[in-house]
């Protein structure tokens, strides 16, 4: 299209807005919790407000079968008694912009658009309602997809607070709210929206934290573990082992406001071991962690990461938390049959997919320390042609490194944790490393296992690679089939050979 001077003009769709910033890029909890953080953020900016008095930050999720506000539909309210819309300018950019004082959770300034993720039809829109003063009119805001297409936003409908389309929740003193119309279904199972929002809420009370309500319902956070707790310069942690289903791994939370800012089990690759092992789990707090955080909400940004700071942080979980979670946790050694049971199965991948790279690092995260068990140079002490010792040296058993294999155009690497015992292996978020859970019987009997037994474990690991990261492989079951097909060949074109000679 061309503009008034000649210039090309750039045309935005509706979907823009609803699905790329939208459902493309939020589940509807995760779009709830952009809501919620939105909320809480307002709340911090009143309680930093000069002459404003302490008070409690609080959020309310209200549900309804049907609201005047959502056109008599079902709807779902976020409510908070923040400072309300008071800057239209910074309510109304998108993206970083220096010259606008951002709130400390905004990160790329999307939130808004998250929220259409939580609806069945996003193209309807949905209502912001605010005020800016304790006893003032209210302020009514649209935000339809068709508009903000065209970079509008309609202007506000001023109505009194006893407005009868306001009734169902509470707009005493200043406040701010979204009326999302026409949830989807999921959101309105209560107890898993509950056990998705409880492990982000703050850990533990702070000033400048919030309080949760569904309902009405004041919702807690887990406690914080008590099995150990560790604090050195300034950087506190609590940690137990996880005996959940899905072991969630060690959460860092920041000091001041007390909420999760990362999850090493997505940047394990930044941490000392062995605070990449999943089925510990815990909480670990450190100053000015908020300020760092990266986009993606669960890791530190890459420039916080390069910072003397973080280095320091380093070397403090280094040198006074490692020894003492590997002293209360254990050494992580590989038992012999799943160790040994691995190494056909490396070979079967890199069969059909070809060899990793030789150069290829270890997530640091996975990987146990160096243990020297012989001298350099000797194979004292070697399983042959595995690389790694398995006797104990001068300072314990040697640490099994995991093992780098090729899927596609990827690099992986096989490691142990335990887990609950009916899994078989998960995968982390947006990393490269499948962990096999060494407490499955399945893996009592690799060692001696027939060719079936091991190309089911293939089709394990697989599934969890594919499952992991549904947008890059672009996951669903006759997809993932067809790819344990192509590896399994190997072992069915092996057997064939071996039964023929």
């Amino acid at each position: 299209m061309t503009g008034t001077g000649g210039a090309r003009q750039l045309v935005l769709s509706e979907a823009l807005f609803t699905h790329v910033l939208g459902k493309d890029m939020y589940t509807p909890p995760e779009a709830v919790w952009e809501g919620v953080k939105n909320s809480w953020d307002s709340g911090v900016q009143k309680l930093l407000t000069p002459g404003q008095k302490s008070f409690d930050i609080g959020i309310d999720l209200l549900f309804f079968k049907s609201h005047p506000l959502a056109g008599d539909k079902s709807a779902l309210l976020i409510v908070d008694n923040g400072r309300g819309v008071v800057d239209w300018r910074q309510f109304l950019s998108v993206g970083s912009d220096e010259a606008i004082t951002h709130g400390m959770t905004d990160l790329k300034r999307i939130g808004r658009f998250a929220l259409f993720a939580t609806m069945k039809s996003p193209s309807i829109g949905y209502k912001v309602v605010t005020s800016t003063s304790a006893t003032g009119p209210v302020s009514i805001i649209s935000m339809i997809p068709a508009k903000l297409a065209r970079l509008e936003i309609p202007e506000p409908e001023i109505v009194p607070r006893d407005d009868v389309r306001l009734s169902g929740f509470n707009t005493q003193g200043t406040f701010a709210a979204v009326v999302l119309p026409d949830i989807v279904e999921s959101l309105w199972n209560e107890a898993t929206l509950i056990e998705f929002l409880r492990w982000r809420i703050p850990r533990r009370s702070s000033p400048q934290g919030f309080s949760l309500r569904i309902n009405k319902r004041l919702i807690p956070a887990p406690p914080l573990p008590t099995d150990l707790v560790i604090e050195a310069e300034g950087i506190v942690g609590h940690f137990e082992r996880d005996q959940r289903k899905r072991p969630q791994g060690i959460r860092f939370c920041d000091a001041r406001t007390n909420t999760i800012v990362a999850e090493a089990m997505d940047m394990s690759r930044f941490l000392p071991y062995p605070f990449g092992r999943p089925e510990i789990t815990g909480d670990v707090f450190i100053p000015d962690a908020i300020e760092n955080q990266n986009t993606n909400r669960t890791e530190f940004s890459p420039a916080y990461l390069a910072l003397k700071k973080w280095k320091r942080v380093q070397e403090i979980l280094f040198t006074y938390f490692c020894p003492r979670l590997l002293e209360h946790f254990g050494e992580y050694v590989a038992s012999d049959s799943v160790v040994k049971s691995v190494k056909p199965i490396i070979a079967a991948m890199n069969e059909v997919w070809g060899e990793p790279p030789t150069d290829v690092k270890t997530p640091p995260g996975i990987t146990p320390p160096d243990v020297l068990g012989d001298e350099p140079g000797t194979n004292e002490g070697r399983n042959e042609g595995d690389g790694q010792s398995s006797k104990s040296g001068p300072r314990g058993p040697r640490q099994r490194r995991p093992r780098p294999f090729k899927y596609k155009k990827g690099t992986y690497f096989l490691a142990e944790c335990a887990m609950d015992p009916g899994l078989t292996a998960e995968m982390t978020r947006g990393g490269n490393i499948v962990y096999l859970n060494n407490r499955n019987p399945l893996f009592d009997h690799l060692r001696k296992a027939p060719a079936a037994l091991q190309l089911h474990v293939v089709e394990i690991i697989i599934g969890a690679i594919e499952r992991s990261d549904p947008d890059k492989h672009a996951f669903d079951m006759k997809n993932c089939a067809v790819a344990v097909q192509e590896s399994l060949n190997f072992f069915y074109e092996k057997q064939n050979k071996r039964a023929t000679t």
